[in-house]
């Protein structure tokens, strides 16, 4: 298993700032996620270490994303196999696991301040009203 994956591409890659458009995953044939840095670009080269672990000899694929200079995302993937245990660094692989992270909502007393000031405003409209309407009945 090699610590660092790179792929190059014909065209230099694009990267937009607060997004992530190019990435690399590592797989085995079974399924299981493997962690890797976060890709890093130089020119048309995409590229990412190895996590920490233990990798069992068998059929990988390297999957990436990419946007090219024209805007185009290119997708594809790489097919390899080792024929022996790696341990890269010091602890075992963990698969990957996704969290998620449920949005908090608007605070309750934001609210009512809305609330209160709608009222308010309702009730000034409908004083206003009545003081035309009474001013009007006695002309």
């Amino acid at each position: 298993m090699p610590a660092e994956f790179s792929a190059s591409f014909d065209e230099d890659l694009i990267e937009i700032e607060g997004e992530v458009v190019n990435t690399l995953e590592l797989e085995s044939a079974d399924g299981t996620k493997y962690v890797l840095s976060s890709a890093s670009i130089a020119g048309p080269t995409v590229s990412a270490s190895a996590g920490d672990g233990e990798y069992p000899a068998g059929n990988y694929l390297l999957k990436y994303r990419v946007v090219s200079a024209d805007g185009h995302p290119v997708t594809g993937e790489i097919k390899f196999s080792t024929q022996s245990l790696t341990t890269i660094g010091s602890m075992p692989a963990e698969p990957v696991a996704t969290a998620y992270v449920a949005e908090t909502e608007e605070s309750s007393p934001q609210i009512i301040i809305y609330i209160v000031a709608g009222l308010l405003l309702a009730l000034a409209i409908a004083l206003v009203i009545k003081k035309r309407i009474g001013n009007g009945s006695r002309n």
